[in-house]
């Protein structure tokens, strides 16, 4: 089965800044329960946002681009979680940095 924004209820269009195999995966994260819930409407409808944080040099560095409004605590109370598994789908370039400040951290 094939996810799409409609699946969200979502009539934003996809980033095109995102790769087409990153963005099913985030698709697939996106209907997981808890704060990665919808992930994919939020970056759908924020994708300036999402894309200035992206292509920052140091994106790890920066707060997430989201907002407190409502309907979004869920989101905002997982930062750490979203900000991993985005870095998991999206920058696998970054991959051995994140082993490295795993390692560096425990």
């Amino acid at each position: 089965m094939q996810l799409t924004l409609n699946d969200f209820d979502c009539k934003d269009a996809p980033p095109k800044w995102i790769p087409q195999e990153k963005w099913e995966d985030i698709l697939a994260l996106s209907v997981l329960p808890g704060p990665l819930d919808s992930l994919c409407v939020h970056l759908a409808q924020n994708s300036e946002s999402w894309k200035a944080w992206y292509k920052s040099d140091y994106p790890e560095r920066e707060p997430l681009p989201l907002s407190s409004s409502a309907g979004e605590e869920g989101m905002t109370t997982g930062k750490n979680e979203i900000k991993r598994k985005y870095f998991y789908c999206n920058q696998q370039h970054l991959i051995h940095f994140h082993i490295l400040t795993f390692i560096n951290v425990f």
